[in-house]
């Protein structure tokens, strides 16, 4: 058995997970291994990327890619280029992440480009990307969430299994839930001066009640928002702050 984990590209989280999971292992018979230089992604998203992929994917046997459910993953080819493809994605739209090694990412991205122009078809990098997976609330961990923000914090709460006998930060989360949060995650409108940034400032009245997670202009809404996660008491829905954007509060 294996376990494939896929982890923020930032060279600053990608060896703090490789580092943490390694002091995991304990006596546990595993073998652990940074894979990194060795394989590439290339995620392709959209509402017709089943129609691009479709007629290129083979799976093997009979099976057509549109059978691939969401969530799951299945080893084929493309391109005469063995890969692992995922129908997922982070963008709010239909997608696939496929990925294989490092020597061939580029044929398998250059074939997409080609084979994608009838359906006009654009090359986006990680700032691009950041504004679909924001429009749509998906949190980024190492901004909106990390090892010093907790599940309750953030409204996921119902992702952790109380009722599970033993998990790394059962004790520290369980008095968390007995006592109260005193922080929260909440969203933001920012109708004018600017767009907030990871760790701006946000204060009420002269003093700092927190800080911005992620902010970001968003072009389906045509208006500015931020996630900050700020004290408790400011966090009622209509409540209204301000943050220090290049040493202004707005």
């Amino acid at each position: 058995d294996f376990v494939l984990l896929v982890v923020n590209a930032s060279p600053n989280y990608s060896v703090k997970d490789f580092a943490w999971i390694s002091q995991q292992k304990g006596s546990f018979d595993v073998e652990i291994s940074n894979k990194s230089p060795d394989y590439g992604e290339v995620a392709v998203q959209g509402p017709m990327s089943g129609k691009l992929l479709g007629p290129l994917v083979n799976l093997g046997g009979d099976m057509p890619l549109k059978e691939l459910k969401r969530f799951k993953f299945m080893y084929g080819e493309l391109f005469d280029k063995k890969i692992l493809i995922s129908h997922t994605g982070y963008t709010g739209e239909d997608g696939f992440e496929i990925y294989s090694k490092a020597k061939d990412i580029v044929d398998i991205w250059n074939g997409i480009l080609e084979e994608g122009k009838r359906f006009g078809i654009k090359p986006v990098g990680l700032g691009a990307r950041d504004t679909t997976r924001f429009e749509v609330c998906y949190w980024l961990y190492g901004n909106d969430i990390d090892e010093t923000i907790n599940p309750l914090e953030t409204g996921q709460g119902w992702t952790v299994k109380f009722d599970k006998e033993k998990f790394i930060g059962k004790e520290a989360l369980l008095k968390v839930k007995e006592r109260g949060i005193s922080r929260k995650l909440v969203g933001l409108y920012i109708p004018a001066g600017g767009i907030p940034r990871h760790k701006m400032e946000v204060k009420k009245d002269g003093k700092k009640i927190g800080y911005i997670t992620s902010g970001s202009y968003c072009p389906s809404l045509k208006k500015v928002y931020a996630w900050a996660i700020i004290d408790l008491p400011y966090t009622e829905k209509g409540s209204k702050v301000n943050v220090v954007i290049r040493d202004k509060e707005v």
